[in-house]
């Protein structure tokens, strides 16, 4: 896909927008000391993660640790 926003264009149309966060995105990359795509970003932006053709695509879910 040429442009991202096309590619957000497109999803818009089908699906509300779900995005994730700036903040959360953040949190994710000190968690992990990772540093995420930026294309990644962009997509997170809009799109959270879900079944397509019934795969489980990533999504994100923050949640305190189980006390065991």
């Amino acid at each position: 896909m040429k442009d991202m926003n096309e590619l957000r264009n497109k999803y818009q149309a089908l699906y509300d927008i779900d995005g994730v966060s700036k903040e959360d995105l953040d949190k994710i990359e000190n968690e992990l000391q990772i540093k995420l795509p930026s294309d990644f970003r962009e997509i997170s932006g809009f799109y959270s993660g879900g079944i397509v053709g019934g795969i489980d695509i990533h999504s994100f879910l923050f949640s305190e640790p189980t006390n065991l």
